[in-house]
């Protein structure tokens, strides 16, 4: 019987032990994340300087497009939102930070994003695409295009902010006839394949 009390009580103690190492580790995480987003809050001015973005398509280097959100500045608030400060296409929206990981939520274009790792923004980016095309009929069925999201995040040290965005994309035209494209067809194909770009994004908070 002592024996069977004593195992009771040692049953009790590993259980409370456990409860309680459960909630000391997520007590560390909820600190963890409210401390990243304390961070992250103010003013942010983009650091020219500092910034880069690589593409390389097939295995090789090609020229990269500005870096995600360009060179504008930024503001995250306290309240969980946003706003890239730039004059031709301003973004408001809402973010939330989980360690490093950011997520991005706004409307641009009359399209939602949502930024953030694993997120697939094909059919958005696609729609996008449609919308600028000139073409009539606007039948891209014999092509394929796909943008997916590895990598966003922010990691605040000190004074300076970095967003690291990393995404692929892939593009294939389909069937090509490269006498009605008036022998265009190899340029297309030069275009085809699938492209990974890291942007880092650079800012400095503002005094």
């Amino acid at each position: 019987m002592k024996k069977f009390k004593f195992f009771l009580a040692s049953l009790l103690i590993a259980c409370l032990s456990f409860g309680f190492s459960s909630c000391s580790k997520d007590s560390d995480d909820d600190n963890s994340n409210s401390e990243s987003k304390s961070a992250i809050v103010g003013d942010w001015s983009h650091n020219d300087k500092l910034s880069s973005i690589v593409s390389v398509m097939n295995g090789e280097k090609v020229p990269a497009e500005d870096e995600f959100f360009g060179n504008a500045d930024l503001v995250f608030n306290a309240d969980g939102t946003f706003a890239v400060l730039d004059e031709k296409d301003p973004i408001n929206g809402k973010y939330s930070i989980n360690g490093k990981e950011l997520t991005l939520e706004y409307t641009g274009k009359g399209q939602k994003y949502v930024v953030k790792k694993g997120a697939d923004l094909s059919e958005i980016m696609a729609g996008n695409a449609d919308e600028d095309d000139d073409e009539e009929d606007g039948d891209d069925s014999e092509g394929s295009f796909s943008l997916k999201v590895e990598e966003c995040s922010a990691v605040v040290n000190g004074d300076q902010l970095t967003i690291t965005f990393k995404y692929v994309s892939e593009m294939s035209f389909g069937n090509i006839d490269d006498e009605e494209l008036g022998g265009l067809g190899g340029l297309l194909d030069m275009f085809s394949g699938k492209t990974t770009t890291t942007s880092i994004n650079v800012y400095d908070r503002k005094k």
